[in-house]
């Protein structure tokens, strides 16, 4: 096959690439954010006085589309090294030596290797003898760093997130814990320790502060990274934190303070399956305590040893799965079924509001059990006295703390019947992941699970769960009692919203699944083109997330644009104010908001993430996006608001769908047949 190649070596012919170079990045290689055309753009500026910058853009010549593209830095102040050092990419940091190459076109490497052997061999000669043995051993090396990108596989990753912690932590640090312990203890030796963790949407200035104190003192942070030329003064971390300022892509920085004063930092990218260390740095008077080290292994114990995790079931007003087992408890046929709906309830939850809604709904047989541990005796015994109490024959979990009582109600009642519904998972933490394998473990136990979406039945059966053993039933809403007709919103009047502007929403728990941050950014972007446009966001949260968006909006100046209503009751009203639906989640199971938008007739615009793809059809009833890809979930929605005959109809579409696919009464029924046949079966 004949390549043509480009070479650019200066930043003013680069810029004209940066479009085409970041469509190729998004469309061929997603969720490497460290070779966007504004992260190139940072080093360059940063380190272009101390280095010669070849970008080699490789195209197929019939088609004329870039197939590749090889983005290198000459570094003058290692030359003298061995000669695979001589050439470093650009995109991830020093060290990294991978290029983009597309399937099946890495023998176009060849023909880049001949252009730089040419060119970079006369640029370093002063300094090393480069030779074509040596520029051969170099393309070997880079054709083996391409294979990997093609397959898949991150490279210099710091932390990898699918399955090799534990083979990190020995590989690194066969005494984990040990070691924070050693490095913790040679540093408080001189004073009080703290640590500190910001993402994007953090203080900016506290933490510019802080790094402008380390960079003081720090030699690897000095080196190199400030010049004077045309572009005028510019610095590495002050280009990253404008880029940090205008997007988020997960970059994080950890500050390690002794007496509140600042002596390391570490800095990088966090993506869906590693943590990408962009820069590190520490005053060097205190290398000999290594809080290099200590800030390493810091970072790795905050994000992946001691997360944070909710059970569904004690979440304030709940989410979709509760509306869906309140609202088939007040349905099923009572002369039939007697439904006892159990919750547990963690002690400290203050603000616990589903008891509430179970009264409102008119449900009497109704208990909560406070849960205040992992394997809580006391309540354990309350859920077995209940189901002596009532002579229960059925249990029916719906999340994975219920999974291990479930079992454990068995163990205890050899002949009850116990049966799952998988309403999806969420897994953000190494916890959660753990969390989720014992519950497969568990979930072995049950002959029954019942799954919301497609997407949920084939992680049931991809983690063990015998294809026989699981059924595909649809969430579904009240489609008679979630219609527009009839109902005349006051939403507008109530937050001072004109009918000639915009609405945008989302509803639903304020958590981390639900990447409000995104949700936001996505916000900033539509405002730029609409600007008469407001953004609701109904529902609430921990005090901290809630906090947390609040100074987000701030941080983005949308103080005027966003309204947070907390939890509402009269969600018929509140959608009925909307033009568009909008959710960003990372992960879902079957959203019932969704279900209730489309039967509201209000367009969606929704991330293409679990069981959403089987209710939103893309560019019929609705449109996708990928998660996190804020460009084109902006890019959507605006043309909506542009299009107003085509919300229209979308919406149409949705409510057929809805009405025809998702009706309440015939999932109860599938539900009540279910327990029937259980009882019938006395295995």
């Amino acid at each position: 096959m004949k390549y043509k190649i480009e070479v650019i070596q200066n930043i003013d012919e680069y810029r004209k690439y940066t479009t085409e170079w970041d469509a190729f990045i998004n469309e061929n290689f997603p969720g490497c954010f460290t070779r966007m055309s504004q992260w190139l753009i940072a080093w360059w500026l940063t380190y272009g006085h101390n280095a010669k910058v070849l970008i080699y853009v490789i195209r197929e010549v019939c088609s004329n589309q870039i197939i590749g593209l090889v983005p290198l830095i000459l570094w003058r102040h290692i030359f003298s090294g061995f000669p695979v050092r001589l050439l470093e990419n650009l995109g991830r940091g020093t060290g990294s030596d991978e290029p983009l190459i597309i399937n099946g076109h890495i023998d176009c490497l060849r023909q880049v290797f001949a252009d730089i052997s040419k060119r970079a061999r006369w640029d370093v000669i002063k300094f090393s003898r480069v030779s074509s043995k040596s520029m051969e051993s170099l393309h070997n090396v880079f054709v083996s760093q391409a294979y990997r990108y093609q397959h898949h596989v991150t490279p210099n990753y710091l932390i990898n997130l699918e399955g090799t912690f534990d083979s990190y932590i020995k590989r690194r640090s066969k005494n984990f814990r040990k070691n924070i312990n050693k490095y913790n203890n040679r540093i408080s030796k001189q004073g009080a320790v703290h640590f500190k963790r910001y993402t994007a949407f953090d203080d900016t200035k506290e933490v510019r502060k802080f790094v402008k104190q380390i960079a003081e003192t720090s030699w690897q942070f000095k080196k190199g990274t400030s010049h004077n030329n045309r572009h005028g003064s510019c610095s590495f971390m002050d280009c990253i934190f404008r880029l940090w300022e205008k997007h988020n892509f997960g970059q994080e920085i950890f500050i390690l303070l002794l007496e509140k004063k600042p002596i390391a930092f570490l800095f990088g990218v966090k993506t869906e399956h590693s943590f990408n260390m962009i820069d590190i740095a520490f005053d060097p008077a205190y290398s000999q305590l290594s809080p290099g080290r200590l800030i390493h292994l810091y970072m790795i114990k905050s994000m992946y040893l001691e997360p944070k995790v909710k059970l569904r079931g004690s979440d304030k007003g709940g989410g979709g799965p509760e509306k869906t087992i309140l609202l088939s408890a007040k349905r099923h046929d009572k002369n039939a079924f007697f439904i006892l709906v159990t919750y547990l309830r963690n002690p400290k939850d203050k603000v616990f509001q589903i008891a509430n809604k179970a009264r409102e709904m008119g449900i009497s047989n109704f208990v909560e059990i406070l849960d205040r541990r992992m394997l809580d005796l006391k309540c354990i015994f309350e859920l077995n006295h209940l189901l002596k109490k009532y002579q229960i024959q059925i249990v029916h979990v719906h999340d994975q703390k219920t999974t291990l009582l479930g079992v454990l109600m068995k163990m205890l009642n050899s002949k009850i019947k116990i049966m799952h519904t998988a309403h999806g998972w969420i897994v953000i933490y190494r916890k959660d992941r753990i969390k989720q394998r014992i519950q497969f473990l568990l979930l072995k136990c049950y002959p029954l699970h019942i799954a919301v979406s497609k997407a949920t039945r084939d992680i049931l059966v991809k983690n063990g769960i015998p294809t026989q053993k699981t059924k595909l039933l649809y969430n579904a809403i009240d489609v008679d009692y979630w219609q527009r007709n009839g109902i005349k919103s006051t939403l507008r009047e109530e937050f001072n919203i004109g009918s000639d502007n915009y609405v945008i929403d989302t509803v639903g728990r304020l958590s981390e699944e639900k990447d409000l941050p995104t949700f936001l950014q996505v916000a900033k972007n539509i405002l730029e083109v609409y600007p008469n446009s407001y953004f609701v966001i109904v529902g609430d949260g921990e005090k901290s997330t809630v906090n947390t968006l609040k100074n987000i909006v701030k941080d983005l100046g949308l103080e005027k644009s966003v309204i947070f209503t907390g939890r509402r009751t009269d969600l018929r009203n509140v959608y009925s104010a909307f033009d568009i639906f909008l959710t960003t989640s990372l992960t879902e199971g079957l959203p019932n908001t969704v279900l209730e938008a489309m039967a509201m007739e209000v367009p969606v615009v929704a991330t293409r993430v679990g069981g959403v793809p089987e209710l939103v059809i893309n560019d019929d009833t609705g449109f996708l996006c990928e998660p996190g890809n804020r460009k084109a979930i902006a890019d959507k929605v605006i043309s909506l608001l542009s299009d107003e005959a085509k919300r229209r109809n979308l919406a149409k579409i949705a409510r057929k769908r809805i009405v025809k696919k998702m009706c309440f009464s015939y999932r109860l029924k599938q539900i009540e047949n279910y327990y029937i046949a259980q009882l019938r079966n006395h295995r």
